[in-house]
């Protein structure tokens, strides 16, 4: 059974200290994947972190339990309702910013939407 986890790590350490060299980042990143991987018993676990504009990335496990194929920064995987965290987040961010209003309608942001 081919088991796939997408772990998104948001690290408030990252936030905090600006001068933090990428080697301790990705300490870090090693740090809480290896930990993910160990409770949830996953055979791979992949973490992106987005900071100042540059993107970290770390791969850990096989795709497919002992056939030795590692995922790299190309793999799809399957993250079903955890994007519901990350548009939420982004909306937030966008109304905070003033660049969009929740009491428009939603069609002024999404053109050509059709709404039945």
């Amino acid at each position: 059974m081919r088991k796939n986890i997408l772990v998104c790590i948001f690290a408030l350490a990252f936030a905090k200290n600006h001068a933090q060299s990428e080697k301790k980042i990705y300490s870090i990143i090693d740090a809480a994947a290896q930990k993910v991987a160990e409770e949830s018993k996953a055979y791979s676990v992949s973490v992106g972190i987005l900071k100042d504009g540059k993107v970290y990335t770390r791969h850990f496990g096989e795709l497919d339990k002992g056939k030795g194929n590692k995922a790299n920064d190309d793999t799809y995987f399957a993250i079903a309702s955890v994007t519901k965290l990350f548009t939420g987040q982004l909306l937030a961010q966008a109304v905070l910013e003033g660049k969009v209003n929740l009491d428009d309608d939603v069609r002024k942001y999404l053109k050509g939407l059709i709404l039945t």
